[in-house]
């Protein structure tokens, strides 16, 4: 008898985990990603507590439950799928987080230390201008076109 799972992927920036690849038996992966998460002109929407509670809509939607619900996150959504687990533990069957650490401050100090460094000059020096000016658009479009950590160029 084939065991019905259901892996639920909260994804980072740039989405680059395949969620069908990470569980072949699996018989329900889905990709979520929250509203409004990406929308530079309204900051308001740029709320944890409500992200959170949005993960547990699309939960009760899809039918998951603690015998079959999977949460991937990975990068921003570890984050958001660290903080889920913190509020709906008992629907979770299984948590799995991929390319993120619990601290915000620890993170900051890897991507300073490693991530940074690793990075090519023009293209930090644009993001953190970015950054600075609260650009989120420009932001997350530099990011997806230059791909920031690829050491192969």
């Amino acid at each position: 008898m084939k065991r019905i799972l259901a892996l639920l992927a909260l994804m980072g920036l740039l989405r680059s985990v395949n969620a069908g690849e990470l569980l072949q038996n699996s018989t329900a992966a889905s990709y979520f990603d929250n509203t409004g998460r990406m929308d530079a002109d309204d900051s308001s929407l740029w709320n944890l507590p409500r992200f959170v509670d949005e993960v547990e809509q699309v939960r009760q939607a899809l039918g998951l439950n603690r015998p079959n619900f999977f949460l991937l996150g990975h990068s921003w959504g570890g984050i958001l799928a660290m903080e889920y687990d913190l509020k709906y533990r008992d629907h979770l069957k299984v948590l799995i987080i991929s390319d993120m650490m619990a601290s915000i401050p620890a993170y900051n100090d890897y991507a300073r230390t490693n991530l940074m460094p690793a990075m090519k000059p023009e293209v930090l020096a644009e993001i953190q201008k970015l950054e600075a000016a609260r650009d989120y658009a420009g932001y997350t479009e530099t990011i997806a076109k230059t791909n920031p950590l690829d050491l192969t160029v």
